[in-house]
């Protein structure tokens, strides 16, 4: 299982950099940006995780944490930019800003995760399961950040009818 994990992690990573390359060739698109930034968020993400999974202590693991971060925190950021770009829709530039804070303070408090407890509470690295991994428990500013990032998605949804 722990094969198939790293196969499809890495298959995942090759496909977003045919797809970045394919995106970055059509520049013509007006929206291909956005296209640009929502892929890298992605690989970002996919890259730290995949550095995850070979991690084999709680310093390794938050280091690659911190990594995934650099894109979860703001791919429900880069996905509905994409999607009201792809609409038309013009958005308030202080809410844009806003969002883009938000990920900044997510990303922060999970960098600074073992000290500060408000996005996630707690924090252990485990050897039981399929392979040693991060346990955390949910914070404050976790509970916001999801929050935020579902109402997003189904704002994006819902102006993509």
């Amino acid at each position: 299982m722990f094969n198939f994990l790293v196969v499809t992690h890495l298959i995942s990573l090759l496909a977003l950099v045919v797809i970045s390359y394919v995106v970055f060739s059509q520049k013509y698109l007006s929206h291909w940006k956005y296209l640009i930034l929502t892929i890298g968020m992605c690989f970002c993400y996919s890259f730290g995780y995949l550095l995850e999974i070979f991690s084999s202590c709680l310093e390794e693991a938050l280091i690659c944490l911190a990594i995934e971060y650099m894109g979860l925190a703001f791919l429900p950021l880069s996905y509905f930019l994409l999607i009201c770009n792809f609409c038309n829709i013009k958005l308030h530039k202080a809410f844009s800003i806003s969002l883009g804070l938000y990920g900044c303070v997510v990303l922060t408090s999970v960098i600074f995760s073992k000290k500060v407890h408000l996005y996630y509470s707690s924090v252990a690295f485990v050897d039981s399961g399929l392979f040693p991994h991060m346990e955390q428990g949910h914070g404050i500013l976790y509970i916001i950040y999801l929050i935020i990032q579902f109402s997003l998605f189904i704002l994006s949804g819902f102006y993509s009818l």
